[in-house]
């Protein structure tokens, strides 16, 4: 069988039109297609609508995010055109070739129809055939598994995505800054999400699944220890979801997951209860096996009566290998809350975020320190250098807040550099120290200053250290090299300079003016 799939799979392009199209047969009956199978780098592609609806699947087409969907009972295929990654009751699948459109068509690779169905495939070498067998069950399909009484099937509750919606959150430059999905609560507007999702935005538009755009117009609550919002949009044309009981989940109970994973718009995957209760810095969540990524942020959990049981949540670096849902039991800790109406601009002026204030702070610096040492003259009274300032909000690695880099950018500039250095060690230390020193009587904080040279050039520069430069691809090289390090702590009265000769790192302590 490994022998007929690699056979079927990298069939050499000039051999298709040698010996003629490819042919398909579905349990033994001849398949007619309006785009016949394509053989894409060595790969065959086969038509997906005709052979997957042939399996029992409804098949659907999201134009806006270029995506097909396949829905089955227990079986949810999702397939961006163009990506390698497709996904597979949520969990990703990497395709020897992308999906293609040929045609208005949607073309798969032969080998993801078996490995994502269960049918079989094999190839007839003879007589250039691809046969695509069912399962031995019945000799059709898998058969659909028939819900329990009073319980709906995954179908059914894929129906249910339109109460599902699409966020999209901006900064006051109109940049998007995050996405994420919401769960509509009521016709007058009410949504709920997770709170990470809108955090630091001033503004924000619901998208439907028709594709109609709203905007968010307040943020009516919050709860950003349990992670949720709750906002307000205009009167929606779409039923409100049912709430369930969270605490009525059995472990190994099945459930349906609704949201936009990487901005896959409704997308729909099944999975089931992993802990009915797991903590989670001090919360209790429902641990589920359906992959949650970023987009899927706030969408909703379902079970199979088609009630809302939590909401899907992406939010905690310490939960990064778990896959959670916050209990439903939290939304309606939160609807019951009096009403504190904000805009998202207030919600965001009310909880700055700390690495926005830490960005807006470097970019501050960048322009103050750059009319202060851009242009150095006279230093020591005999000096002059030219430099680049750049500053970074993270100096963590050094127990500082910011790294400001003086950079220079000529060959000419950087000998002089070094040589200067070598002829006095404290030249640049104390340069070093009086950039951080005026930062910090302007701005505070704590600073890891460092003298780098970054430079390209067209011939191989010469008494640079080994592994300072390198050659690129278009013939040129690249200088990058550390000259001098100083790390002064305002907050401790410390301050040591760091060089790094050859292999080794010498560090010393300097006092702090």
């Amino acid at each position: 069988m490994a022998l007929a799939m690699a056979a079927v799979l990298f069939i050499p392009s000039g051999r298709v039109s040698a010996e003629g199209a490819v042919r398909v047969t579905f349990d033994n009956v001849p398949m007619v297609f309006e785009v016949n199978p394509v053989i894409v780098e060595g790969t065959t592609l086969v038509p997906f609508r005709s052979i997957f609806e042939r399996m029992g699947m409804k098949v659907t087409w999201n134009n806006e995010y270029r995506t097909v969907t396949g829905v089955r009972d227990g079986l949810i295929l999702t397939i961006p055109i163009d990506s390698r990654t497709v996904y597979v009751n949520g969990s990703p699948l990497t395709l020897e070739v992308p999906a293609k459109i040929v045609s208005d068509v949607t073309m798969v690779p032969v080998r993801f129809v078996g490995e994502s169905s269960g049918y079989s495939i094999a190839w007839d070498q003879g007589t250039r055939t691809v046969i695509i067998q069912s399962p031995p069950d019945n000799g059709t399909r898998p058969p659909a598994s028939v819900p329990p009484p009073g319980m709906k099937s995954v179908e059914d509750i894929a129906e249910l995505s339109d109460r599902v919606v699409y966020l999209e959150l901006y900064d006051e430059d109109g940049e998007m800054i995050s996405a994420g999905s919401g769960v509509v609560l009521s016709r007058d507007g009410k949504i709920v999400t997770n709170y990470h999702v809108i955090e630091g935005a001033v503004q924000g538009k619901v998208i439907l699944s028709d594709d109609r755009e709203l905007e968010v117009k307040t943020v009516l609550n919050h709860d950003r220890d349990r992670d949720l919002a709750l906002l307000q949009t205009e009167p929606l044309p779409v039923a409100p979801v049912a709430l369930g009981r969270s605490s009525a989940l059995k472990e190994g109970e099945q459930v349906v997951a609704i949201g936009s994973p990487l901005g896959l718009k409704n997308t729909v995957s099944t999975g089931i209860v992993s802990a009915r209760n797991r903590m989670v810095d001090g919360y209790p969540y429902i641990q589920i096996s359906v992959p949650i990524d970023h987009g899927s942020s706030g969408g909703a959990l379902f079970n199979l009566k088609g009630e809302l049981v939590g909401i899907t949540s992406a939010g905690y670096e310490s939960s990064a290998n778990l896959n959670l849902a916050i209990p439903v039991s939290a939304v309606e800790d939160l609807l019951k809350k009096p009403a504190e109406p904000l805009t998202l601009a207030a919600l965001s002026e009310r909880y700055p975020d700390p690495d926005r204030i830490l960005e807006e702070n470097a970019e501050a610096m960048t322009t103050y320190l750059q009319k202060k040492f851009g242009e150095v003259r006279g230093y020591q009274g005999k000096h002059d250098f030219d430099f680049t300032v750049m500053v970074f909000p993270f100096g963590e690695e050094f127990g500082t807040d910011f790294m400001i880099s003086l950079v220079t950018e000529t060959l000419e500039e950087g000998g002089r550099l070094m040589a200067l250095d070598q002829q006095d060690p404290d030249l640049l230390p104390g340069l070093l120290q009086a950039v951080s020193k005026e930062a910090h009587k302007e701005f505070g904080f704590c600073y890891t200053v460092a003298s780098f040279i970054r430079v390209e050039s067209d011939v191989s520069p010469k008494g640079y250290p080994d592994g300072s430069v390198q050659k690129q691809d278009d013939g040129t090289y690249l200088v990058v090299h550390g000259v001098c390090m100083g790390i002064f702590d305002y907050t401790n009265g410390e301050a040591r300079i760091v060089r790094k000769p050859g292999d080794k790192e010498i560090s010393y302590p300097v006092p702090l003016e």
